[in-house]
């Protein structure tokens, strides 16, 4: 058995439309679940993805719930952390995906015109998972005297921010319907 958690901020997809009477579906849940649906879904925040984005920790969790919706969660409007309990076989047409192992195994080649690694300082790693340093993303790249260009933000693939988007919200993703009855509890968040 392992628990899983979905924040969901005021106003937010998750926060208006809770398991419904079957339970829960993407958003576009007949979509393909190709890598670059999953790449906009968890890097760019696409909704229109045929997947559900959970974490194992409720830190995560609740950082969504507090921070991602329109307003921020009061007394009187509440957001909710959902904890969904899913164990070994899946239900019928239930997947989960582990966007690192999916990235990592479809990265270019080291010699590739555009890599998935980056050009800039080992700051702007920083800067992309923890968004109270986001300045850190426009900070100008070191390069070798007399360069040409001489100078620019880092380039950061939208491969390598997926991975590290995915990395810090320990994200698991799923496709499919998640029963009802696996999602054991809502937390109000206020």
């Amino acid at each position: 058995m392992a628990i899983f958690y979905r924040g969901a901020g005021i106003g937010t997809w998750w926060h208006k439309h809770g398991p419904g009477p079957k339970g829960w579906k993407a958003h576009s849940p007949y979509m393909e679940a190709s890598e670059t649906r999953l790449m906009n879904h968890i890097a760019e925040g696409s909704t229109a993805s045929p997947f559900i984005s959970l974490t194992r920790s409720y830190g995560v969790a609740l950082n969504y719930a507090r921070n991602s919706g329109l307003s921020r969660p009061n007394r009187r409007r509440r957001a909710f952390v959902w904890e969904i309990e899913l164990e070994e076989p899946l239900p019928d047409g239930l997947r989960l995906h582990d966007p690192v192992k999916r990235i990592a195994n479809h990265v270019p080649h080291p010699l590739a015109t555009i890599p998935y690694q980056h050009n800039g300082a080992p700051t702007c790693l920083i800067g992309l998972i923890d968004i109270t340093q986001e300045k850190l993303l426009a900070q100008i790249c070191p390069v070798p005297p007399n360069s040409n260009p001489p100078y620019g933000p880092p380039n950061i693939s939208l491969g390598l921010k997926t991975l590290i988007f995915a990395l810090r919200d320990a994200e698991v993703l799923a496709t499919g319907v998640i029963p009802k009855e696996c999602v054991r509890r809502r937390y109000d968040v206020f």
